[in-house]
């Protein structure tokens, strides 16, 4: 005769199997429904580029509106400049290509939360940026500190200029320590502390809009000091103190979006 605690016991062993199938299917349905773009993704800390600031005037943005932009404001050499510095400063990739689904929800990898929120930007006005940032070969970046309040990268660039290309994001103060022009209407036009004076307060007016402004600016390195088989130290913290001001983009989580508009 078997003792009953035997059944017992494997009964019990069977609930705890069953238990852990239930759970293993739910956790496979979710994550089916996620890649499908289907389930709803906290957002509320998600950085989103909500204004762009270049040629001297404040610009509302939607991530999600491919129409954010007109034909003709596309063709701005100075939004195509913007989104060309911000995208090949960042450090972040899409996990994938699901196109249909909204930018705001599609996963991302590497870099930190104002990298993703600047992918998402730039592809937003320029469909595949992404795949452009690849087409060009990332020469240097400025080795990591946290303390840093600047981000410099040096790129071979697809396009006819053999010149080494520079792009930096960071702080208002830091950037215009660097910028001895800003580029306007096509047009690099001496750096003054009038333009100053406008700069900053274009950035104080994004950022009464409770969000965190990121400043961009670029030039082209004289190939006669840095030649085309240059080789950048990578360990070595380099200082380009004639950069061109590009603009700005403002970031804020829809979480702050909502506090401002109640």
């Amino acid at each position: 005769m078997v003792a009953p605690f035997y059944y017992s016991g494997i009964l019990f062993a069977i609930g705890l199997l069953l238990a852990a199938l239930i759970s293993m299917a739910t956790t496979i349905k979710q994550c089916m429904k996620k890649k499908n773009g289907k389930s709803k993704i906290d957002t509320n800390d998600a950085l989103i580029a909500n204004h762009l600031n270049y040629d001297d005037k404040i610009f509302n943005v939607n991530i999600n509106d491919p129409n954010t932009f007109s034909s003709e404001e596309k063709g701005s050499t100075g939004l195509r400049a913007l989104v060309r510095c911000a995208i090949l400063a960042t450090e972040s990739r899409f996990v994938n290509e699901e196109e249909d689904a909204p930018l705001s929800l599609r996963d991302c990898v590497g870099g930190n939360d104002i990298d993703v929120a600047l992918l998402k930007c730039c592809e937003s006005v320029y469909p595949s940026m992404a795949q452009y940032r690849q087409q060009n070969r990332k020469v240097y970046e400025m080795p990591s500190n946290k303390q840093s309040k600047y981000q410099l990268y040096i790129y071979e660039t697809e396009d006819n200029d053999q010149r080494y290309l520079v792009v930096m994001k960071g702080t208002l103060d830091i950037i215009l320590q660097h910028c001895t022009s800003i580029f306007i209407q096509g047009n690099d036009v001496q750096m003054s502390d009038e333009w100053k004076r406008r700069i900053t307060s274009t950035y104080q007016r994004m950022s009464a809009f409770g969000e965190r402004v990121v400043c961009l600016c670029d030039i082209r390195l004289d190939p006669k000091q840095y030649p085309s088989d240059y080789s950048f130290d990578p360990d070595e913290v380099y200082a380009f103190p004639n950069l061109r001001f590009l603009g700005m983009i403002s970031l804020a989580s829809p979480s702050s979006k909502v506090k401002e508009i109640v």
